[in-house]
């Protein structure tokens, strides 16, 4: 009988002990969202400046990608390297992506191919691209984020120790619609059926995702 109880208090005991962790580690993540949901804003406004500045298209606005390449030197402004220090200096393991998706019709003018090409990722800070999640992994929440760009500005999920920042990269004016001449998913029908239309300034023709991970 003493045998039983002292079981049961064991267990009562482990049982306590995992709430306050789980309670302490749930009150930490919490404490340390706002403040990183603040430093991405800050610094997905810094990278949306090069497509407006920067020549080439793609990723090649934010940093060579042959090979892959960190956003150093002249090439990164004084307010992104404030920022990735902050990042650093909170302990955060950070990378990026660029994701861009094209929808184009097939010859019988009846069905549309929609094709997402993925960027290779790129670390910010010190960290290599091969310990990076590969971006094939998480397209669910990417397809997702693209529809919820219609109208919102954000999107977050997480997936196993890596948190993800998404934000729309836009056609930020008509002369942008001279390369981007593809169509947009206005609507999804019944089964796999869709409703499109052409594209037209402000649509979301790329998002950008932002990986951290705690060293």
């Amino acid at each position: 009988m003493k045998k039983t109880k002292y079981i049961v208090c064991l267990i009562w005991i482990l049982l306590l002990g995992f709430l306050i962790s789980s309670h302490i580690s749930f009150a930490q993540k919490k404490s340390n969202e706002k403040p990183l949901l603040e430093l991405v804003n800050k610094f997905d406004t810094e990278i949306h400046k090069r497509f407006l500045m920067k020549p080439g298209v793609g990723m090649w606005r934010i940093a060579p990608i042959n090979p892959i390449a960190h956003i150093e030197g002249t090439d990164r402004s004084l307010e992104e390297g404030k920022l990735l220090e902050s990042f650093n200096d909170q302990g955060w393991q950070m990378g990026l992506y660029l994701i861009g998706r094209k929808i184009t019709e097939k010859s019988d003018g009846k069905k549309f191919a929609i094709a997402y090409h993925i960027n290779k990722p790129l670390p910010l800070t010190n960290l290599s691209a091969s310990k990076m999640p590969a971006g094939k992994g998480f397209m669910r929440e990417i397809k997702v984020a693209f529809d919820k760009f219609k109208t919102d500005e954000s999107y977050e999920f997480e997936r196993g120790k890596w948190s993800y920042f998404v934000r729309p990269v836009r056609a930020m004016s008509e002369s942008c619609l001279q390369c981007h001449k593809d169509y947009v998913i206005e609507e999804k029908l019944a089964g796999k059926i869709y409703k499109f239309r052409t594209r037209k300034a402000s649509d979301a023709i790329g998002v950008l995702v932002y990986a951290f991970s705690k060293k």
